[in-house]
């Protein structure tokens, strides 16, 4: 008697590895899933190109378009305890527009490194190649620091495979948001929550030559970073006027450097992260935090040199 089993939600696993050649899938192993995801989704989002009929408002059959597909799901901001950096390092952030030189990672300009993504599900595999991305780290005190990641690339025909199981690196930590070291500007700040976004601007590389692994037209190269604009927002304990005048500061274009550790002092076990000029993006505002009077900030990040308006690094000290 054949047995009715439900697929299961939980019994999935996505998958990531930095293509060879642009644009073409490239094949995913357990190895490039070991990492821990959380709401994991890899969707179609091929547009349905609509079509107007003679002589009736019956339609015709719509058409499908260019196979565009969309990847979301949270990460961890893990350490790898070790000489090389994490997962979501090497290969996510890579695939956001970062590059890395002497251990600190960096937004590069021109960046192309692109993704075959897959999402293993209950006997079918989901996939997307192609792929670039962008991203927010959020911040919360206690608590592990959490990456949303968004990435568009090309959707590939699905196939029907078993789910893999993915080893995970022995030596991933979870640093928390706690025992942190932070200043704007020079200044110690009590920060509860804040949050930097990467917020890359995608295009569409059309490509009407362009074939998936199963022989399907897919109208698209690949995706590229063509700009970026990060932000940093904060919401520190205010402060007296004459200790620190944001408003002062926002009317002057004042920039200040930020600096952060988390995950204390141990070498490789900590992430460093910094930025050389925060300049207000908005007014300065004001937050009623059960009765504690905090600040809201929000600031567009700029960089010293060109690109290196945020710098992050698992460092060796």
């Amino acid at each position: 008697m054949a047995v009715d089993t439900a697929l299961l939600t939980r019994q999935r696993t996505l998958a990531a590895k930095i293509e060879t050649t642009t644009g073409t899938a490239i094949a995913l192993a357990a190895a490039d899933g070991a990492i821990n995801v959380f709401g994991s989704s890899l969707e179609s989002a091929i547009k349905m190109v609509e079509r107007e009929p003679q002589g009736t408002f019956t339609p015709l059959a719509p058409i499908p378009g260019a196979s565009e597909a969309t990847s979301k799901f949270k990460t961890e901001m893990t350490v790898q305890g070790g000489v090389s950096d994490p997962f979501w390092m090497t290969v996510l952030l890579k695939a956001c527009g970062f590059a890395v030189n002497a251990t600190i990672w960096k937004p590069l300009t021109g960046a192309g490194t692109t993704l075959t993504m897959g999402l293993y599900q209950s006997g079918q595999l989901l996939q997307m190649a192609g792929a670039v991305g962008k991203f927010t780290m959020n911040f919360e005190s206690g608590k592990p620091v959490m990456i949303d990641w968004d990435f568009q690339g090309v959707w590939q025909s699905p196939t029907g495979v078993a789910l893999i199981t993915p080893t995970y690196p022995a030596a991933t930590l979870v640093p928390r948001f706690a025992g942190a070291t932070l200043t704007l500007g020079g200044l110690a700040l009590r920060v509860g929550k804040m949050s930097i976004t990467v917020e890359n601007s995608i295009a569409m590389r059309e490509d009407a030559t362009a074939l998936d692994p199963g022989g399907y037209g897919t109208g698209i190269h690949s995706y590229q970073i063509t700009g970026r604009k990060i932000t940093t927002k904060i919401s520190p304990e205010a402060l007296p006027l004459a200790t620190k005048d944001w408003w002062a500061d926002h009317r002057a274009v004042t920039g200040a450097a930020l600096a952060m550790v988390i995950g204390g002092s141990t070498a490789f076990n900590n992430i460093h992260i910094g930025a050389p000029a925060l300049v207000h993006l908005d007014a300065p505002g004001v937050e009623d935090d059960n009765g504690i009077y905090r600040n809201s900030l929000n600031f567009l990040n700029l960089g010293s040199m060109g690109d290196d308006e945020l710098t992050i690094q698992q460092p060796a000290v």
